[in-house]
């Protein structure tokens, strides 16, 4: 995956994760098996873009579907609480650079 990490978790030097560049790719497979993985959707990289952001603008409506039915509110796959993240609330100005 273009020199991303192999864990879900793991950030490459802009702060985007596997999750970042799965959705720019527009593989929902691989969006899926990252989120049960433990990846959050709602995570942002370093510029503020979060991987709705990259599926958006690459125009995956596959990926953005998926997403945008996460993004909203995400539970860890350990059990943990609920919590607000960011997607389609929290829209940014600029264009994630890849």
């Amino acid at each position: 995956m273009r020199g991303m990490a192999k864990t879900s978790l793991e950030r490459d030097t802009f702060g985007r994760t596997a999750l970042h560049y799965a959705a720019a790719d527009g593989r929902p497979d691989e969006i899926d098996r990252l989120i049960a993985d433990g990846a959050d959707p709602g995570d942002a990289d370093q510029a503020g873009f979060t991987p709705l952001h990259f599926a958006a603008q690459e125009q995956h409506p596959q990926a953005v579907a998926l997403l945008s039915g996460t993004a909203r509110t995400w539970r860890p796959p350990t059990g943990g609480g609920t919590r607000r993240c960011g997607g389609p609330s929290s829209p940014r100005t600029a264009r994630p650079r890849r």
